[in-house]
């Protein structure tokens, strides 16, 4: 069983555990893997092939290639070092009220679905209420891997729940990708600490403040290729406005702003 293997099974369940013992497990696997590797023969190619599936996503010219709008501006994030890191892709202090180009990608994203979902004809009512929050999750020091999230949220005000249509990507070092999009539905239900009592235990939670926090519960997920015309066809060209302006430099940060607990 590869490395990246076991580390892929720990993300999955992340927010599930506290962020010292997720750090705790992705250290003491990478020593394990480490030490076998001192053991074994170092003849061969061996080890783990996925990083066969990435490939650099900037040019020899230090400029994003040539992708999807989406996929373009994660990039940019990720090369950037755009948005808070956050485990369970929120940050209160990224969100922001959505212009109407938000609004319209969301629609178009709803519009393009033919399948029809309570959760997105939700989303869709309750459009007025969207908002944006673009957060990274930089994990190169414990699993290798650098996940960028932009996620759009509208309020069901009568349910005290958010609708949130996240879309993720994973990146390696030296700003490798594998030209895939997670697209994932979840809710988020505001509960009060003196209210606890009147929901029923959540798998997911997330702590907002000493009386709030969110009960999480994945809805959905699937994982696509960039240039699948459910990405490829979105009108996210307002997101990379600046590249397009001739003056504009990439500002580039190599260093890994990984979060770690002492």
């Amino acid at each position: 069983m590869s490395l990246h293997y076991l580390l892929d099974i720990i993300d999955a369940h992340k927010e599930s555990m506290s962020d010292k013992l997720y750090i705790d497990l992705c250290h003491d696997i990478k020593q394990k893997f480490q030490l076998e590797s001192t053991l074994s023969d170092s003849g061969g190619s061996g080890g783990d092939n996925e990083h066969d599936n990435f490939i650099p996503v900037l040019s020899s010219e230090q400029e994003i290639i040539g992708f999807s709008d989406l996929y373009i501006y994660l990039i940019l994030c990720l090369v950037e070092q755009r948005g808070n890191n956050s485990i369970c892709g929120l940050s209160l202090d990224s969100i922001r009220e959505a212009t109407m180009d938000d609004r319209e990608l969301v629609l178009y994203y709803i519009n393009s679905i033919t399948d029809r979902f309570y959760f997105l004809d939700r989303m869709k009512y309750d459009i007025p209420t969207l908002q944006v929050c673009q957060t990274r999750d930089c994990q190169t020091f414990q699993t290798g891997n650098h996940y960028v999230s932009l996620k759009f949220r509208t309020l069901d005000e009568n349910r005290s729940t958010y609708y949130n249509l996240t879309f993720t990507s994973k990146f390696k070092d030296q700003f490798v990708g594998n030209r895939k999009i997670t697209i994932s539905y979840s809710t988020d239900t505001i509960v009060k600490k003196n209210q606890k009592h009147l929901h029923p235990h959540p798998v997911h939670t997330i702590g907002i403040d000493s009386d709030t926090s969110y009960h999480r519960v994945d809805i959905f997920s699937t994982t696509v290729d960039t240039s699948h015309p459910i990405i490829s066809n979105l009108p996210a060209k307002y997101l990379i406005g600046e590249l397009r302006e001739e003056e504009y430099k990439l500002k580039i940060k190599r260093e890994p702003d990984t979060c770690t607990i002492q």
